[in-house]
């Protein structure tokens, strides 16, 4: 997720580009607390279907935290990693 910030001078001046990716969070997905993800799901940075397939975070249509369906898609997460 890439988000582009541009200026524009005069001709001949310098271009500034400015962005930011996701992945900024140290450890494993299923670590990052599960109020940041609802964050950005709610700012448009991550999917509801990515919240789930990659943080696993289960969100109802509201948006609000689906504890149990959490807990179970984490544990989950956790067991199939490869290390």
């Amino acid at each position: 997720l890439f988000f582009f910030l541009m200026r524009r001078g005069p001709p001949r001046s310098t271009l500034e580009r400015w962005s930011a990716a996701s992945g900024g969070y140290k450890g494993q997905p299923w670590d990052r607390p599960v109020e940041e993800v609802v964050f950005d799901v709610r700012c448009g940075f991550v999917s509801n279907s990515r919240a789930r397939s990659d943080y696993g975070v289960a969100l109802t249509d509201d948006l609000s935290i689906d504890e149990i369906e959490t807990a179970r898609l984490r544990k989950a997460l956790a067991a199939a990693a490869p290390w």
